[in-house]
């Protein structure tokens, strides 16, 4: 029987409440909603009172897709470190949504693991730099901010620059990326000259180098 966690910390309340056009939820260790802020119940059709007392199982999404956000609290709880990854959401089977996710642990007044609080982003609406901004708005501990920084080796590439380092890493031609991305190959050699331009980066070995630097590639490989 689901019941309610009466110490939640005060960084998991004000994080759901912040405004931003993240995705903000928190969790208790056995996967129950405690609270969300409407961009994401409303991607449900629900407000975040009904969203309440929920699991990712009860939620209209792909089986494998819930499988893969319990996996992911897990490893957040279990560790009690943060995790920074990218993930789908496919919201009543339908169109399928690429997002970004930070979780990280929440502690109850006692000091123990009290569940997960996560922030996701769409890809290509907001930057890393933004995230860490949301993040620290909401009273996210400065350890954590750090983590955020070190998924990109503090460069802060948007998300579709990222999308398009991840493509050169794997050895794929501006037109081939191109094609992946659906952009034009005028708009990938914009992007490259910007994240060559970001990173300090000449040549396309320097950037795949410290594109495998960067936790947020290496969990794509």
């Amino acid at each position: 029987m689901f019941k309610k966690n009466k110490n939640l910390s005060i960084k998991a309340q004000q994080l759901f409440k912040t405004p931003s056009p993240a995705i903000v939820f928190y969790k208790d260790c056995e996967g129950h909603y405690l609270g969300s802020n409407e961009q994401f119940a409303s991607l449900f059709k629900l407000s975040p009172k009904t969203l309440y007392g929920a699991t990712d199982f009860d939620l209209p999404i792909l089986k494998e897709e819930m499988d893969f956000y319990r996996k992911k609290d897990l490893e957040v709880q279990q560790n009690q470190t943060p995790l920074f990854f990218y993930e789908t959401c496919t919201p009543f089977l339908n169109k399928q949504i690429e997002i970004q996710t930070f979780k990280m642990p929440f502690y109850n007044d006692n000091g123990d693991v009290a569940g997960v609080y996560g922030l996701s982003v769409p890809l290509n609406t907001i930057t890393f730099k933004d995230v860490a901004s949301y993040a620290e708005e909401a009273g996210v501990e400065k350890k954590y901010l750090n983590f955020i920084q070190k998924q990109t080796g503090g460069y802060f590439l948007s998300p579709r620059e990222l999308e398009c380092l991840y493509f050169v890493v794997k050895g794929l031609t501006a037109k081939q990326i191109a094609k992946r991305m659906n952009l034009s190959f005028r708009t990938i050699e914009f992007y490259r000259d910007k994240i060559k331009l970001k990173l300090n980066c000449e040549s396309r070995q320097c950037l795949i180098q410290k594109a495998l630097s960067f936790d947020a590639i290496k969990s794509l490989l």
